[in-house]
């Protein structure tokens, strides 16, 4: 007997009570080779544990398939209940990191707050436009007629004096 036979009866081993010359045969190939004992002694011990073990409870024959059906329909419980959760679906915070977010929110803030300083000082421009008027109707008409030489008084720039300018040369 070779190492090739003495593999195969060890598999039978597992699978079956060997025959009577399968025994012999083995005897004289573990005689002859005592560290092929030790191993052989160990797995028959092996063997008789696993033959004493109780037979397994027998498996319904769609098994496989019911444990798949059962983790696809956990899988897509899990989906729906993060797909379709609310608060973090519209949440903002997913969408934009925070400084941006931040940044949204400050210039809403300036831009309402500068809208309502345009708002303020338009109405104060009118009501002044108003007092203005009241008090000009109400005082003597004669000052209107006067308004345009006034009005070129406050005018920013005042024009070259050429003669003045000739002198100064």
């Amino acid at each position: 007997m070779n190492e090739q036979d003495y593999q195969q009866l060890r598999e039978e081993s597992w699978r079956r009570r060997l025959t009577q010359s399968e025994q012999a045969a083995l005897q004289e190939f573990l005689d002859a080779n005592p560290r092929s004992r030790d191993e052989w002694l160990s797995e028959a011990e092996l063997n008789q544990l696993l033959e004493h073990l109780p037979e397994a409870p027998p498996v319904s024959s769609n098994f496989t398939t019911r444990v798949i059906h059962a983790a696809q329909l956990e899988a897509a419980a899990r989906h729906r209940a993060q797909s379709w959760n609310w608060p973090a679906w519209l949440s903002v915070h997913h969408w934009l990191p925070k400084p941006a977010l931040m940044a949204v929110a400050a210039g809403l803030v300036l831009s309402i707050g500068y809208h309502q300083h345009q708002v303020n000082n338009r109405a104060a421009f009118a009501h002044n436009v108003a007092e203005l008027t009241d008090a000009v109707s109400a005082s003597n008409p004669e000052l209107m007629q006067d308004f345009e030489p006034i009005r070129r008084l406050s005018e920013p720039q005042p024009k070259a004096d050429i003669e003045l300018i000739a002198l100064m040369k």
